[in-house]
């Protein structure tokens, strides 16, 4: 089942805005921007002082940008809800608060309905735009992991047909090089979104696995990279690969 129907094209200005808004937030993130949430009271703080030392202001500002356009999918659904056509995961959703109307006790409610979309938008954006980082990476760093993956997958999959999850199960298993980082998270501050993001996370390197080579540029060491740190997060830094079709 889908999220949303709305399918937001790579230049479109809700994409291009949430774009900037991240690389902004990620390159003045820092582990400093944590402590109001391990020590709360800092929170005590003037808001002028959180914004200039935890960088308060760009992470308001980051919500509020992925806030808005949520609320535009969730509302737009709202108005054109069909009972007997339901598209996707937020007709569902407005299925279930409409046959709770009146009861105080339910689940259903807007409020949660605009946090599981964000949730979910989030993990669909942010989290699998890290990991592709490090696929990219890996099999640029690791050409021999690279060939060993492609020929597993060429055995499951002819070559002129994409991967689809029914090949999961029986597809490619290998054992990556260790980069000592968790994707998802573990214990209690594992990541909701997990299983979503693992399905677009295999489609997505089973694809660029199957058709492509990806080079590091010449006169590049991956051997030698260096990594940034935001916040917590472990990436390899921006750079260009070369990504060659496979013949």
């Amino acid at each position: 089942m889908r999220v949303t129907d709305i399918r937001y094209e790579l230049r479109s200005n809700e994409v291009q805005d949430i774009y900037r808004l991240t690389k902004e937030f990620q390159k003045n993130f820092s582990t400093l921007s944590f402590l109001p949430v391990l020590i709360p009271s800092l929170n005590k703080l003037p808001k002028c002082i959180k914004n200039v030392v935890f960088k308060e202001n760009l992470f308001d500002q980051f919500l509020e940008e992925m806030r808005s356009v949520v609320e535009k999918t969730v509302d737009k659904h709202l108005e054109d809800y069909n009972p007997y056509n339901p598209r996707d995961l937020i007709d569902e959703y407005i299925k279930g608060m409409k046959e709770s109307k009146g009861d105080k006790y339910s689940f259903f409610r807007k409020g949660a309905l605009y946090q599981i979309v964000f949730d979910l938008f989030q993990t669909g954006s942010d989290t699998v735009n890290n990991m592709l980082k490090w696929v990219a990476f890996l099999l640029a760093r690791y050409p021999d992991y690279r060939k060993r993956m492609q020929e597993q997958i060429d055995k499951v999959v002819p070559r002129d047909r994409m991967v689809s999850l029914d090949e999961k199960p029986s597809g490619t298993k290998y054992t990556a090089p260790k980069q000592g980082f968790f994707a998802f998270g573990s214990g209690r501050r594992q990541c909701a979104g997990e299983l979503l993001a693992r399905m677009e996370l295999f489609l997505f390197t089973a694809a660029i696995t199957q058709n492509f080579d990806i080079l590091p540029v010449e006169g590049v060491d991956l051997g030698i990279q260096e990594f940034s740190s935001i916040g917590h997060v472990r990436l390899p830094l921006d750079q260009k690969f070369i990504y060659m079709a496979r013949k």
